[in-house]
């Protein structure tokens, strides 16, 4: 049973395992994975440069071979910085996830907040870097979908601080060193050309995210009660609260004879029965409506999972 007066911790958390154990961390910055990134934008955008100044309502002034080979460059540009962007994101989710803990204290609903966000970053590089295309696929969406959540919850401050420290500590021994930049105009740029059976998952991944920066609000009426709840939920089963748009999400409370959420032996009665209390709840519209009169997205896969494993949701506890 989730015991509101508890004191969840992110050390140690399913939350920590699924950031730590992200794909995403693998990718290595080389030619080769540039070389990929630039050929899978090409696929998408044949004309990249004429794409971008149309969509950015600029125009192309150069004409011939020097338009085609300004055309060819563009994309590898793009690809340099995008992957050194993609593997500071791994950094990045590691080094916000190791702030919760410290937000709780002052802030649950804020916590769970950044939670929400760092799961939905790693569903949304849940995949092998040999599938992404140099990290062009799910990566790429992966980057845009924390730098944005940081940036829409006035978080993005202390990371931009962390890499100045460390682009100031490089150039000590290297004065060319650059580091990579989180700001709006490179962030426009990658958006323009995200593979385009990504954009509609991102915008409904922002309209999540969004809603859970709503649902904030209504946590802080309660400080301390529902706010940390929410929190412990979602570092114990962030499954629960993603959006569930990236291709390939499925849950399953056990695979390989263990139980996901915890990874403990099958069969796991704490986690069936804190899923049957998710599901439980939300038919009074507590975790998940919040008072509404239709169970949230927690409470449906929490349901789901359960019926998937060939239990009741809605047994008595």
């Amino acid at each position: 049973m989730f015991n509101p007066f508890t004191n969840p911790s992110y050390q140690g958390s399913a939350l920590e395992r699924l950031i730590n154990a992200s794909p995403a961390l693998t990718i290595q910055f080389s030619r080769e994975n540039v070389d990929k990134f630039a050929e899978a934008i090409f696929k998408e955008y044949p004309q990249p440069l004429d794409y971008f100044l149309q969509a950015t309502n600029q125009t192309n002034t150069l004409e011939g071979k020097t338009k085609e080979a300004a055309n060819a460059a563009f994309p590898i540009g793009i690809g340099t910085q995008a992957l050194m962007l993609i593997m500071s994101a791994s950094g990045m989710a590691q080094f916000y996830g190791s702030q919760i803990d410290q937000l709780k204290m002052t802030n649950a609903g804020a916590a769970f907040a950044l939670a929400s966000a760092l799961a939905e970053y790693a569903h949304a590089c849940n995949v092998p870097v040999a599938d992404t295309q140099g990290g062009y696929r799910r990566y790429l969406s992966g980057y845009l979908t924390l730098r944005d959540a940081m940036e829409s919850f006035g978080w993005l401050g202390p990371r931009e601080q962390r890499m100045a420290a460390v682009e100031a500590d490089q150039k000590k021994a290297n004065p060319d060193f650059s580091a990579p930049k989180l700001d709006a105009k490179a962030t426009s740029l990658f958006r323009t050309f995200v593979p385009k059976s990504e954009q509609a998952v991102l915008s409904h991944v922002a309209q999540h995210l969004n809603n859970v920066k709503n649902t904030v609000q209504l946590l802080n009426l309660m400080p301390g009660i529902l706010d940390t709840a929410y929190l412990q939920m979602a570092l114990t089963m962030p499954q629960l609260f993603v959006s569930g748009q990236w291709s390939g999400y499925s849950v399953a409370l056990y695979s390989n004879g263990s139980c996901t959420f915890c990874g403990g032996g099958a069969p796991c009665r704490p986690c069936e029965s804190r899923l049957v209390e998710i599901a439980l709840m939300a038919q009074t519209g507590s975790y998940g409506g919040l008072g509404g009169s239709q169970p949230g997205p927690a409470a449906t896969r929490a349901a789901q999972i359960l019926t998937d494993a060939g239990i009741d949701p809605y047994r008595s506890r």
